[in-house]
Formats: structure tokens, C-alpha cells, sequence
């Protein structure tokens, strides 16, 4: 339902092709609404070095952060008997949406 959601309030984004266009309200799953609103359209570029480097660096650091959880789980696997109950899982309620990235950072 959440990529749903998702999908819906991207192509209501991707629908707005005039500057000054409005999109309809859309009901936040957690609560709240969201409006999109086309201010204005820039042509397509590439990115310029400076607004690439934070995306790499987050990258970077997420990578590292991944490799060094791996890491650590492989250890605890090899050091500690872990038995899981599927069962409790599968009641478990879907986490709720990541928060969108930030941008670039300065």
C-alpha cells in the first residue's frame, strides 16, 4: 500500500508540466497531507561536482556502514546460537517509510 501511495504522489508530480500548477491534496498513511506545487522548470543538466559530493559521500558512508554491519552480524551468527520464530515475524506490522534523503550537503 505504501509504494501505492508512493507511486501515486509521484505521478501526481510528474504530472505537473506548467509553472504554477497545483496538484490535489495527498493523505500522509502516518497522518497530514501533501500538495505539490510546480514553481518553476529547469532544463535537464548534469550535476555539477560540488552538488554530486554529497550524494556520494552518503553513499560512501552508507556502503561502509552496510559492509561493517555484515561484518558484525557474520560474527555474531558464528558466535551465538540465534533461532528465529517466523511465526512472530510475520505478525510484525511493516515498518513505516524511510524518510526521504536530504540532498547534497554543502
Amino acid at each position: 500500500v505504501q509504494a501505492a501511495r508512493a507511486g501515486e504522489e509521484r505521478g501526481a508530480l510528474l504530472a505537473l508540466t506548467q509553472p504554477g500548477q497545483v496538484s490535489g491534496p495527498f493523505r500522509w498513511a502516518r497522518g497530514g497531507f501533501t500538495v505539490f506545487h510546480l514553481l518553476e522548470r529547469l532544463p535537464a543538466r548534469p550535476m555539477t561536482f560540488e552538488e554530486a559530493k554529497g550524494y556520494a559521500e552518503q553513499d560512501a558512508l552508507t556502503l561502509g556502514q552496510e559492509a561493517r554491519l555484515k561484518k558484525l552480524l557474520e560474527e555474531f551468527r558464528a558466535k551465538y546460537k540465534v533461532k528465529v520464530d517466523e511465526s512472530l515475524l510475520e505478525k510484525l506490522p511493516d515498518p513505516a517509510p524511510a524518510p526521504a534523503p536530504a540532498g547534497p550537503r554543502s
